[in-house]
C-alpha cells in the first residue's frame, strides 16, 4: 500500500462495476453432516454428492473437526478417516496434531513480530 503524507497507508481503490459471480462447481458438491457430543467438539463429514443430491461413489468423504481455542473456533482435518467411526477414533491424534501446529505458529509469530516473550 502507498503511504500518504501523514504516513497512514492508503486503502486500495475498490473497482466499481457488477460483481463477478462464479457458478457452483458440480464436481465439488458435498453434503455436510455435523456430529457433536456438545462437550468436546464437533466432527463434520463432507459427503460427496452428485447434482441430484445422490451419493457420488467416485469421490471419498472427508472429515474435519472443530474445537474452541481461546474462545475461537478452530477447524482441522481428520486425516485418513473413511467413515464416522474412524473419524471418532482419529479425533485425539488429529486434535493433538492441530494443537502442535497452533503452538508452533504462535512461537513463530512471537519470534518474528517481537511480541512479549519473543526475541524480535
Amino acid at each position: 500500500m502507498e503511504k500518504t503524507i501523514n504516513d497512514r497507508p492508503r486503502q486500495p481503490e475498490i473497482p466499481i462495476g457488477p460483481p463477478v459471480i462464479s457458478p457452483i462447481k458440480l464436481d465439488a458438491l458435498v453434503r455436510m453432516e455435523t456430529f457433536t457430543d456438545h462437550t468436546v467438539g464437533t466432527i463434520i463429514c463432507f459427503l460427496p454428492v452428485l447434482a441430484d443430491g445422490s451419493f457420488d461413489p467416485v469421490r471419498a468423504p472427508y472429515f474435519r473437526g472443530q474445537i474452541q481455542v481461546n474462545n475461537q473456533p478452530v477447524i482441522f482435518d481428520i486425516k485418513n478417516a473413511i467413515n464416522l467411526e474412524e473419524a471418532i477414533d482419529l479425533w485425539v491424534p488429529a486434535v493433538e496434531a492441530m494443537l502442535e501446529q497452533y503452538r508452533t505458529a504462535l512461537v513463530r509469530k512471537q519470534l518474528t513480530e517481537g511480541l512479549p516473550g519473543g526475541r524480535g
